[in-house]
């Protein structure tokens, strides 16, 4: 074997694990030819996030590799993303089962493929430390993420909203090409370190040049993440996907893309100052969408828009000389939060009329299990004792009161909107208890037994936090004092 083909068998072990996500998508590529394929994709699927999985969990936080010419870096940092964008995504997998099964969508198998590509790109983009990888991932993902969208219990809603994301997704990527543009013209480098260490040996960290490059990057990261007033597409893509892609996109690919602004934000000193002022705007706006709201699937819609601004907080701070503990925990108990409450959304949305405050009215007295688990997450998302929300909150506002008077007003903004945040929340138990039950509740069918157990899952542990708190924070504090820069002498 020549030097050349030892270097690339090496690169390609250091991504063992999207090399298997690689595998199992030409896998359910080739499965999918054949008629009643969609069983074999499935469980092909499964295999091709879980193996993955569980190469990282095990791996330990102390890792640190490079691949084909730091373009990739998995550090950290890295790995803390990648984990929740695994676990969220094949949560996702498993809860679109029965819808995908058992709709009349011709191409079925051609979904996993789907959810695995778009899962690539999110960990990609985790990865990435160069500008070529970054753009590449990001627009694996968005591609993918196109044609998941699509696959919605309404097919008119599902196209419309398909189409709306596609048509601001490319254009926000055009921003994206010509901030990095910008930043390559600055510099003549695309590693990030490398950028970074060129803007400081020139003196360009303060140059305007490099705060509109930044700022344009933004705008197609904020994009992505649902920020104010990037967010118009927001409310009818989550109205017209699948619950099980609204996982993805809530979490899985939320996650990706705030790795990604986590990294671009040290390039310019002035950028945080205009990321505080969006973190300020996207918390209230999306807050105040939220309380007008009286469909479900918009209400969660508008609040991962609060909750984008809640993390968009905690990175400000982070930017400011504190470590990431209280935004990586936040981050931890928001998923977990988030998922179950989407899975609650997919037991008794079987038919897409079930969308409304009122058709959940009695859902508690018709099936207690699904009415008092849907509660608990929504509690915690509100972020009131006994569960780990609360605590997730309090971390992250006491962080921001602790970080000094500039972030007065980001702590304002943060403690007035968890209040608002309760009563957006809150008004969806007032209707699952309510003594005037919707009959058709009755009719539908509750025995998706995979989605009972996640659901199960994620009501417990969100109440395990908040009983014993240090148990689920112990396990973000183990990644929280890193950046991708931890090589860059930061002053």
């Amino acid at each position: 074997m020549n030097i050349g083909a030892a270097n690339l068998l090496y690169e390609f072990i250091n991504i063992l694990p999207e090399s298997i996500i690689i595998l199992a998508i030409i896998l359910g590529v080739i499965f999918s030819v054949f008629k009643n394929s969609y069983n074999k994709v499935f469980y092909i699927s499964v295999f091709g996030l879980m193996i993955p999985f569980l190469l990282y969990i095990t791996s330990g936080t102390e890792i640190f590799l490079q691949s084909f010419y730091s373009a990739l870096q998995l550090d950290k940092f890295s790995l803390f993303f990648i984990l929740l964008i695994l676990f969220s995504s094949i949560i996702a997998l498993f809860i679109s089962q029965r819808q995908i099964s058992n709709s009349k969508i011709k191409y079925k198998s051609e979904f996993c493929t789907f959810l695995l590509s778009a899962t690539l790109g999110a960990i990609f983009l985790s990865k990435a430390s160069d500008l070529i990888s970054i753009f590449v991932s990001l627009e694996l993902l968005s591609i993918s993420t196109y044609f998941l969208i699509y696959y919605g219990k309404n097919v008119k809603l599902s196209l419309e909203a398909t189409l709306k994301y596609f048509i601001f997704s490319a254009v926000t990527s055009a921003f994206l090409v010509y901030g990095f543009s910008l930043l390559y013209g600055i510099t003549t480098k695309t590693n990030l370190v490398e950028i970074y260490n060129g803007l400081i040996a020139n003196n360009s960290s303060y140059s305007p040049i490099s705060f509109i490059a930044i700022l344009i990057i933004f705008v197609s990261v904020a994009f992505k993440t649902s920020l104010i007033p990037f967010h118009m597409w927001t409310s009818d893509v989550y109205k017209g996907a699948s619950p099980s892609v609204n996982i993805f996109l809530s979490c899985s690919s939320k996650f990706a893309v705030f790795s990604l602004l986590m990294k671009l934000v040290s390039v310019n000193p002035y950028a945080i100052y205009f990321v505080y002022f969006i973190a300020i705007i996207t918390i209230t706006v999306g807050s105040i969408l939220a309380i007008r709201e009286s469909n479900i699937k918009k209400i969660m819609a508008y609040s991962t828009i609060a909750q984008a601004g809640f993390i968009l907080s905690g990175l400000t701070i982070f930017n400011n000389g504190y470590n990431l503990r209280p935004v990586f925990y936040y981050m931890f108990i928001y998923m977990l939060m988030n998922i179950g409450c989407w899975i609650a959304i997919e037991l008794f949305s079987n038919d897409d009329k079930f969308q409304n405050l009122k058709d959940i009215n009695g859902l508690f007295y018709v099936n207690p299990f699904l009415g008092f688990c849907f509660t608990v997450l929504l509690v915690g998302l509100a972020g009131l004792p006994i569960t780990a929300g609360f605590f997730s909150k309090f971390y992250l506002l006491q962080s921001v009161y602790f970080a000094g008077e500039f972030f007065l007003l980001l702590f304002f903004a943060v403690l007035i909107n968890t209040i608002f945040g309760i009563f957006y929340y809150l008004k969806i138990p007032k209707y699952i208890f309510s003594k005037q039950i919707n009959r058709e509740l009755l009719k539908l069918n509750f025995g998706f037994y995979n989605a009972k157990i996640l659901l199960l899952l994620c009501t417990t542990m969100v109440l395990i936090g908040g009983f014993y708190p240090d148990i689920l924070k112990s396990y973000a504090d183990s990644f929280s004092k890193i950046t991708s820069f931890e090589n860059v002498n930061i002053d």
